[in-house]
């Protein structure tokens, strides 16, 4: 429930030993990049295929939209593969779904979409990666299979028969890796067919013998390139391409796919580094047209790179780059000088690549992720979307199934309800969820059934409805204009306003601790209100905290209430007597404080800090807090409200963090620095892999 303020306990409970480890923060997730956002193209038609969260968008050339079709229940894509040309009677798309296997698309009518086929492996199985030529599909992942001796065999690429009803693989390889630590992320196929080249995340560049799928005595994993974090794979006549975490852009020399080796590579100089371009960020994506590679950077955009000597490619001068955002995906359109690519803050983008030195935008299409508020109840994540373009269809509540595997968690898209107004919070419920949604009051969506939620009610709150708490019977609505509104929600279908009070400065969110709201009220500051009657609640007091009150969080057991004060910081405020509140103390962020929200049994605030993403505040000495940079990470977008969410021993923080969607963070210890420590129950290795 949102913000009901009483302390959150922390769970995230540590060993003496463990406490003396190093603090870290892991990235542990993200809606709806995890990943998502892919895109392919048809170049003899226009059509564009779009990986969107669970569901493949399919627009034109000029990206409109034409159809969309969700395409997994529990997953989320990670792959396309299309061909155009591919020999058959059909055309079709295939898409791989992170937990839920190989799709088969058909889309011989773009309108109308159905699934033609489906390949789940058996057990546990990560698909990533697909490439597909004739009847089989190959595709690259982590799956953990059992066979018939009851163990478990790991396989990282399996090759699918397509032929067959139900497919099935007709070959599974386990990539060579040191420890057996693989983990297989993209894969092609040479044009001879006789190798297929899988990207491995751990260990590099795998070459696998595909010649006979059905002789099983083969040594399938022929070669290794070591190439730290490798990802998307490109295949360009004799030269294979990839994007990695650590090292760039690698252009291998596969002329002999036994013997490959990085271009320009000189046997009397050989430690001479060649075939790499190595940008400030790390390269997700890689497509090659003639003597120009296109380099999706993670956080630098798109940048096109002369590789006219492949030992040593260059970026042109003056540089060739797209830079409003970072880029996920690249899809090349054939013969056109267009690139479609896809960014975690404006979508799907068209870029423009025929004036040399410059790339620029011709069209766009805006794939739903702006999220602005969260709340978290019973294992899902409730997320206001407001500013997903001009199609008010696409703006209102999602709600995401939330579930953690190695302390990665995975955010799956359930349910969708839009909503009319500009949403910009949200409280959840069990069977309900209340969005304050702007100038179109307060909207109730019965959420009884998370796959299929619908509007129940709904009042204009005299103003702009920006923010929501609920307590039993009653809404408590901060409203911009109005004030504090109080609407009796015991019949969701036909709510009632109980009372308006009006409220100096610009009420923008409340907290509420037994009898008393306290109202982050922009240049007015806070406002403690009594709320002990709701047909007749009276202000006792009003603190000007210097600056713009925007967000609100109070602790109970303390006595103490956090206001994010816009540029001005955290405040914080003794309500001992909510009559009198005193002004405690100021930090300085320096970042534009949107909202604060507890997290470990009150020792710590996070900020939603806009473009600085959360800041972790403790506030152990509340005369005396201070940020705790270990804790705190920089999102991709523009955080403006978290939620908190605890597993077993590990608790995470949920960014609604505007264009990039939502983002995950684990504040935890890198007990992997502690020497000694008492051995517990859960002890163990484990590998956190940012996707």
């Amino acid at each position: 429930m949102k913000k009901i303020l009483t302390a959150l306990i922390m769970l995230f409970l540590m060993s003496t030993a463990a406490y003396a480890a190093p603090k870290i923060v892991k990235f542990a997730g993200q809606w709806p990049f995890h990943p998502t956002k892919m895109v392919t193209v048809d170049s003899n038609s226009g059509i564009v295929f779009c990986g969107n969260g669970d569901t493949l968008e399919i627009l034109d050339s000029g990206l409109n939209l034409i159809s969309s079709m969700r395409v997994t229940e529990k997953g989320a894509i990670t792959s396309l593969f299309y061909d155009p040309n591919r020999p058959g009677s059909h055309k079709e798309v295939f898409v791989t779904c992170r937990n839920d296997g190989l799709r088969v698309i058909n889309v011989d009518d773009t309108v109308n979409p159905f699934k033609s086929g489906e390949y789940h492996p058996d057990g546990f199985g990560e698909l990533n990666g697909v490439w597909v030529a004739g009847n089989l599909a190959y595709v690259a992942g982590h799956l953990a299979i059992n066979n018939d001796g009851g163990g478990q065999d790991i396989f990282d690429m399996q090759i699918i028969d397509l032929a067959e009803s139900p497919l099935s693989p007709v070959l599974s390889v386990h990539l060579v890796g040191a420890y057996g630590i693989t983990y297989g992320i993209d894969v092609v196929v040479s044009g001879t067919g006789d190798y297929a080249y899988v990207s491995d995340l751990y260990t590099g560049i795998h070459v696998i013998d595909i010649s006979d799928p059905a002789d099983t005595a083969k040594q399938r994993d022929k070669r290794l390139m070591v190439l730290p974090g490798a990802r998307d794979l490109f295949l360009s006549g004799n030269y294979l391409y990839t994007g990695s975490e650590g090292a760039g852009m690698m252009i291998v020399d596969v002329t002999d796919p036994l013997d490959p080796k990085a271009a320009g590579y000189d046997p009397e100089h050989p430690d001479l580094q060649t075939g790499v371009y190595a940008p400030d960020n790390p390269v997700r994506a890689v497509r090659v047209d003639g003597d120009k590679a296109y380099l999706a950077e993670t956080a630098g955009g798109l940048e096109a790179i002369d590789i006219s000597d492949k030992g040593a490619p260059v970026p042109y001068d003056p540089p060739v780059t797209y830079t409003y955002t970072g880029v996920r995906s690249l899809a090349l359109y054939q013969g056109d000088n267009t690139i479609f690519i896809t960014d975690y803050k404006l979508g799907l983008q068209k870029i423009d690549t025929s004036t040399p030195g410059a790339l620029s935008r011709t069209a766009s299409y805006d794939l739903p992720a702006d999220a602005v508020a969260i709340d978290m109840l019973n294992g899902y994540a409730y997320v206001i979307d407001n500013t997903t373009g001009n199609d008010p269809s696409k703006e209102g509540l999602r709600i995401l199934a939330v579930s953690v595997s190695n302390k990665v968690m995975t955010l799956g898209l359930t349910g969708f309800c839009a909503t009319p107004g500009t949403a910009t919070d949200v409280a959840a419920t069990d069977g309900a969820a209340y969005v304050a949604d702007g100038n179109q009051g307060l909207q109730i969506i019965d959420t009884t059934d998370k796959a299929a939620p619908q509007k129940a009610g709904a009042i204009s709150t005299g103003g702009f409805a920006a923010g929501v708490v609920v307590i039993g019977n009653y809404a408590y609505v901060a409203d911009r204009t109005a004030g504090l509104v109080i609407v009796d929600v015991s019949d969701k279908n036909k709510p009632v306003i109980k009372t308006t009070l009006s409220i100096s400065g610009i009420p923008n969110r409340l907290a509420i601790n037994k009898d008393h709201a306290f109202i982050a009220s922009g240049d007015a500051g806070m406002v403690s209100v009594d709320i002990s009657d709701p047909e007749a609640p009276k202000i006792d007091a009003t603190l000007d905290t210097g600056g713009t009150a925007n967000g609100i969080a109070v602790d109970a057991f303390r006595n103490l209430v956090f206001v994010a004060n816009g540029d001005s910081g955290l405040v914080t405020v003794d309500n001992s007597d909510p009559t009198a509140p005193v002004f405690g103390n100021h930090l300085d962020l320096g970042a534009d404080a949107k909202n604060a929200m507890l997290g470990g049994g009150g020792a710590f605030v996070y900020i939603s800090a806009g473009e600085k993403g959360i800041i972790a505040v403790d506030t152990t000495n509340p005369s005396a807090p201070v940020i705790d940079t270990l804790w705190s990470y920089d999102t991709a977008g523009y955080c403006r409200d978290a939620a908190f969410y605890s597993s077993g021993d590990e608790i995470y923080i949920l960014a609604a963090d505007s264009g990039a969607g939502v983002t995950v963070i684990n504040p935890t210890y890198d007990t992997s620095q502690v020497t000694s420590a008492p051995s517990t129950s859960n002890a163990g290795c484990f590998i956190s892999v940012v996707r």
